[in-house]
């Protein structure tokens, strides 16, 4: 089987104080994935496979938001 890993970025926008389960995202995605998404790993026998979510990492955002004035001069010359 192929050990290629697909990597999904998600940004959720809340505050730090929301109570987000990972566990529980990553349980809902993989009953997605189990219900939509599969591939023969054998075609002699008909055997085939879902995508498995193997891992999570979790970040906080350290991009920094910038405002530009509406009426900014877009001319570089």
């Amino acid at each position: 089987m192929s050990q290629d890993f697909l990597e999904i970025t998600l940004r959720v926008k809340c505050n730090k104080d929301a109570e987000i389960n990972l566990y529980h995202v990553c349980e809902e995605v993989q009953s997605y994935l189990d219900a939509h998404c599969s591939y023969v790993i054998d075609y002699e026998s008909g055997d085939y496979a879902s995508p498995l979510i193997t891992s999570y990492k979790c970040k906080w955002d350290d991009f920094t938001p910038i405002n530009f004035p509406e009426d900014r001069d877009l001319d570089a010359t």
